[in-house]
């Protein structure tokens, strides 16, 4: 992976890699993916509070 990265930064104009970038990123995937479960199990509950297709819908925080 190492190398890949290098040879991306040297070979494609304006790529830059960032360590912190990478963390902030899996950072707000997770709480994506902890937020879709959280739909998912409300969605188990009869009757439903929300539809799925209004949940995505919603306009993040």
């Amino acid at each position: 992976m190492t190398g890949l990265i290098k040879w991306l930064i040297k070979t494609v104009p304006g790529v830059s890699y960032s360590e912190d970038k990478l963390i902030d990123w899996f950072d707000a995937e997770k709480n994506f993916f902890d937020i879709l479960h959280d739909i998912f199990e409300l969605k188990k509950h009869k009757p439903c509070p929300m539809v799925t297709r209004d949940a995505f819908r919603e306009e993040p925080p």
